[in-house]
């Protein structure tokens, strides 16, 4: 969907419209349903002596403020509009700030939170294979054999990682039971 996206709209004006919608969406509907506001988040440097934002609301704070770098960094760059994106312009911005930013964002910090981080950094991987079999399902877009191999070798990767996650954890070995000393067995 990117690829569509910056048809029609400047990649950074892309990226900050992007994650300025996201970031806000889920900052209003977490403050509906009474997360508390964040201190700020200026960078990791600081990250030690403040108080920081959690859960959803460390994504939807990153991607605002995210989203306003960006969007100065466009229009410093000097980009903007030639035209109004047409309607694929325009789904394709939806899908990104709905499926790309809230959903995948979101979908990471539970999986942080109840996988091991192998697995749950695996999304890493995962989603370029996922975004190119949409290219090819939606977009017309085709892939070379080389690339079909190494997204098999990708996924099949991301398997073998996430097994052990999957498998039952092992029971532990029942203790035999200790044997009474003579002395204190009663008759």
């Amino acid at each position: 969907m990117i690829r569509i996206g910056v048809e029609y709209w400047p990649p950074l004006l892309l990226a900050g419209v992007r994650f300025v919608i996201a970031g806000s969406l889920m900052y209003a509907w977490l403050r509906w349903r009474g997360a508390p506001a964040p201190s700020w988040a200026f960078g990791s440097v600081w990250s030690k002596y403040l108080p920081l934002p959690q859960g959803a609301m460390a994504s939807a704070v990153e991607m605002l403020v995210g989203g306003v770098v960006l969007l100065i960094g466009s229009a410093l760059s000097g980009e903007h509009l030639q035209a109004m994106p047409p309607l694929e312009g325009w789904l394709a911005l939806a899908y990104l700030i709905f499926f790309g930013s809230i959903i995948a964002f979101n979908s990471y910090m539970y999986l942080l939170k109840h996988v091991r981080p192998a697995a749950a950094t695996s999304y890493a991987y995962v989603n370029p294979a996922v975004a190119v079999l949409l290219g090819v399902v939606f977009v017309g877009e085709t892939i070379d054999i080389e690339e079909a191999l190494a997204m098999l070798v990708i996924i099949s990767a991301v398997l073998l990682i996430s097994l052990p996650q999957w498998r039952r954890p092992a029971q532990p070995p029942v203790e035999e039971a200790k044997a009474v000393p003579t002395e204190a067995r009663t008759n």
